[in-house]
């Protein structure tokens, strides 16, 4: 048992070993690559720097233009395809500006666009009454406002309508002090 033990522990210290050189092997070669990255950043920022470089920009961006408008033609079937997607483009835009941001009220309209809505509400409730043979016994249209946190202007936030109905023939309740006399007293025995 202890030759056994004596062989396991030999062939720990060789994998050890050769883990150890291993690491070794691979710090040197990320130490290589480091210092290969730092040379060719050096040359690629002689070469940005370089005013001839500089002076070329424009006519770098219109070559980068016509290679993009070429892949454009490619990818897109030809000059119809091309106009099919900037149509679809322009559709897009407008249902975006439509159905966006910019279609929310602005904050002068915003109280007239809320009170329509709530109006629209009441309407609502009062066709559902008469349908239902229900009377409307109160309505109320609540505005509210809130402050905006970033600059603390007041705006309103939107709304509610509460609305309070009744059976139409419902029988009518007994005064007070008819329940009072037909009351039973209450006794309990404990």
């Amino acid at each position: 048992m202890e030759v056994r033990e004596s062989m396991e522990e030999m062939d720990f210290r060789e994998a050890y070993e050769r883990e150890h050189l291993k690491c070794a092997d691979l710090a040197g070669r990320i130490a290589d690559l480091e210092a290969k990255n730092e040379e060719l950043e050096w040359k690629l920022n002689r070469i940005k720097n370089n005013p001839l470089w500089k002076a070329s920009r424009p006519a770098r961006d219109v070559l980068h233009w016509i290679i993009r408008q070429r892949d454009r033609l490619r990818n897109c079937g030809g000059p119809r395809g091309v106009l099919q997607k900037l149509s679809y483009k322009k559709r897009e835009r407008q249902a975006m500006k439509q159905f966006g941001t910019e279609s929310f009220p602005s904050p002068e309209q915003a109280a007239a666009a809320v009170r329509g809505h709530e109006m629209e509400h009441v309407v609502r409730e009062q066709a559902s009454a008469a349908r239902e043979d229900r009377k409307v016994v109160s309505q109320t249209v609540s505005i509210h406002t809130e402050i905006c946190p970033e600059c603390g202007d007041v705006y309103v936030s939107g709304g509610t309508t509460r609305t309070v109905t009744a059976a139409e023939n419902q029988p009518e309740q007994a005064k007070p002090e008819e329940v009072l006399k037909e009351r039973v007293p209450f006794f309990a025995v404990a």
